[in-house]
């Protein structure tokens, strides 16, 4: 909650500019020109190589000042998933989709892009899929742990991994099959907030603690 800092490997220290106090940071990426993208309670932080930062709200086209998370497609576009649905930044303003759009609910927690350029948004009320500038239906959300998805990757099996605070869903889109993991069978946790899967192919799962799928 005391905005951006840089950590030199050694010590951390913040940023010494008034927009980035109070500035509550959920994630963060790098884009492919060195520039970090910081997402939060206040917006976007956009921070140069050069070190100038810009906050960018929704003065800026933004559609949502609460803004989750951030994500760089294939195209080199940059995606952010905020409080005020699915914002697109391209070359020009901002493209917002939106529940008027078919996009599910308009509160966005997670975002993934699978091998066919589709962006999976898991949103509060399941997962809504854009394929070329228009939602598909490829899974049902009814079949998922719960509705409320913070979490979507894709392990080395094919199988797309969806996790909730109820546990997490296992969906094979070749066989358009579900498997549900919880605790009642074996899960180490019922709250999956994070998927990453490694350069070594291990799935890690993240919620109350840190563990690797087997």
């Amino acid at each position: 909650r005391n905005g951006v800092q840089l950590f030199d490997g050694q010590t951390a220290a913040p940023i010494s500019n008034s927009q980035s106090h109070a500035f509550e940071v959920y994630d963060a990426i790098r884009d492919r020109f060195g520039n970090l993208w910081f997402t939060g309670s206040g917006g976007i932080l956009k921070l140069s190589p050069k070190g100038l930062l810009e906050k960018i709200g929704p003065t800026g086209g933004l559609s949502h000042r609460i803004v989750h998370t951030a994500f760089a497609d294939r195209e080199d576009n940059l995606w952010f998933g905020t409080e005020g649905g699915l914002n697109k930044l391209s070359p020009g303003p901002f493209l917002v989709y939106d529940e008027s759009h078919g996009l599910k609910d308009n509160i966005v927690r997670t975002l993934f892009e699978d091998e066919n350029g589709v962006i999976w948004a898991g949103t509060r009320t399941g997962v809504s899929t854009l394929k070329d500038g228009s939602f598909v239906k490829i899974i049902d959300n009814r079949k998922l742990t719960h509705e409320n998805v913070y979490a979507i990757a894709k392990d080395p099996d094919g199988d797309m991994l969806i996790g909730t605070l109820h546990g997490m869903t296992a969906f094979n889109p070749k066989t358009n099959s579900y498997r549900k993991y919880t605790q009642a069978n074996g899960l180490p946790l019922d709250n999956v907030v994070v998927i990453f899967v490694d350069s070594a192919r291990q799935v890690w799962l993240g919620g109350t603690g840190l563990f690797r799928k087997l």
